[in-house]
C-alpha cells in the first residue's frame, strides 16, 4: 500500500451490499466525479479518461456509462447502458449485440453501475445508492431519480470494460433472483408517478 499513498481502503467485516459499500467511498471522497467499477471489472486502457472527457463537456451530464463486453466473449456487448420501457422494465441496451453495432455515443436512461462515472453534484442533489436495495436494480433506481430530476446520462463507447458477469453471487443464485424481484417492486413504487 505504500506504493499508493493516495489510496484510502475501507475495510468492511460483512457484507453490507454494493450500494451501501459504493456510498462508503462516495463518501469518503471529494472529488467532482465518481468512478465505479464492480470487482470483477476490468477497464482498458482510457476508460476513466474518456468518461471524464465527456462528463466535462456538459454540466448537466450527471453519469456516463461505458461499453461493458462479457470477459470471456469481448466481441459482445453486455451492456451500453440501461434502457427501461414504459411498464418499467429496465435492461442492459444492446446485450448480446456484437460490439461493432455499440459505437455509437447516445444519451441513454442511465449507467450500469458496474463501469459508470457519476457527477457529484448529481449525487447531492438526487441522492447516493439506495442501501436497502443491497444489490442489483440500484443503478436503475438512481438513474431513475437523476431523469426526473432533469439530469442526462451519456453512453461513451470508447470507456471499454471487461465485465466477468455474475462472479460475486453467479448467474443463477436464488439470493439474485429474490433481491432484483424485490428491488423491481421497490423501485417502480418509489419513482413511476402516480395516475391521476
Amino acid at each position: 500500500m505504500k506504493a499508493y499513498s493516495y489510496v484510502r481502503l475501507i475495510v468492511n467485516h460483512r457484507n453490507l451490499g454494493f450500494a451501501a459499500a459504493v456510498n462508503q467511498g462516495i463518501r469518503a471522497s471529494s472529488e467532482p466525479y465518481i468512478g465505479v467499477l464492480n470487482d470483477d471489472a476490468f477497464p482498458e486502457p482510457g476508460w476513466l479518461e474518456a468518461l471524464v472527457e465527456v462528463m466535462e463537456r456538459d454540466p448537466q451530464i450527471g453519469s456516463c456509462a461505458s461499453l461493458m463486453v462479457f470477459a470471456h466473449q469481448p466481441d459482445i456487448v453486455q451492456s451500453a447502458g440501461i434502457a427501461i420501457d414504459r411498464a418499467a422494465i429496465a435492461w442492459d441496451r444492446l446485450r448480446g449485440r456484437p460490439v461493432n453495432e455499440a459505437q455509437e455515443g447516445c444519451e441513454v436512461f442511465g449507467a450500469s453501475a458496474g463501469a459508470a462515472l457519476y457527477r457529484r453534484a448529481m449525487l447531492e442533489t438526487v441522492g447516493l445508492f439506495d442501501e436497502r436495495f443491497f444489490a442489483y436494480l440500484e443503478d436503475v433506481d438512481l438513474a431513475w431519480r437523476a431523469q426526473i430530476a432533469g439530469w442526462r446520462c451519456q453512453y461513451v463507447p470508447r470507456a471499454v470494460v471487461r465485465h466477468q458477469t455474475s462472479a460475486s453471487l453467479g448467474e443463477d443464485s436464488p439470493f439474485k433472483k429474490q433481491l432484483k424481484a424485490r428491488n423491481k417492486v421497490w423501485m417502480v413504487a418509489k419513482n413511476a408517478p402516480a395516475e391521476d
